[in-house]
């Protein structure tokens, strides 16, 4: 790939990546919906994970931009998309890997996983990023190196 070819396909990401934030912040704020991580917070935990990639796949154990693990999935509730079964292999893969689907599942998640990690007294964007990367139980460790690098990076934009 030439240097032009890898700026603008860096730039292409860049801009689903605010489609995708601006998108979700209308349907976050519609009246009757119970949405625990705030739309910014979400897009620092999809930059941290996997630099918000929308062509990543599964690697490691994970799947998706945000990285999303198939025991994630199924504790945030199996959630699928185009009425695939939950029962189905690929429908982990398939919600993962498709950004609505994922945002829902970190949403579920954290619904019941929230936690003070840093034990601050409140619940904040960095708790939410805590427990996407560690789970509740293990918060309070040190976050991976990169994950921490870029989710710091993201958020230091939206201060």
């Amino acid at each position: 790939m030439s240097t032009n070819e890898i700026v603008i396909n860096k730039m292409l990401k860049y801009l689903l990546f605010i489609v995708v934030l601006n998108l979700f912040y209308i349907y976050t704020n519609a009246d009757d919906v119970d949405v625990p991580v705030p739309e910014f917070c979400l897009g620092c935990i999809c930059r941290a994970a996997s630099g918000c990639d929308t062509q990543t796949q599964c690697e490691g154990g994970a799947c998706g931009p945000y990285r999303i693990t198939k025991e994630y999935w199924i504790d945030s509730g199996n959630l699928t998309y185009n009425d695939h079964s939950p029962k189905e292999h690929e429908s982990y893969v398939k919600c993962v890997t498709n950004f609505y689907c994922s945002v829902q599942t970190i949403q579920n998640y954290m619904k019941m996983f929230k936690k003070d990690c840093d034990k601050d007294g409140k619940i904040s964007c960095e708790d939410f990023a805590a427990v996407h990367a560690l789970g509740a139980s293990q918060c309070h460790k040190k976050w991976p190196k990169n994950y921490k690098k870029r989710f710091d990076e993201c958020k230091a934009q939206y201060h």
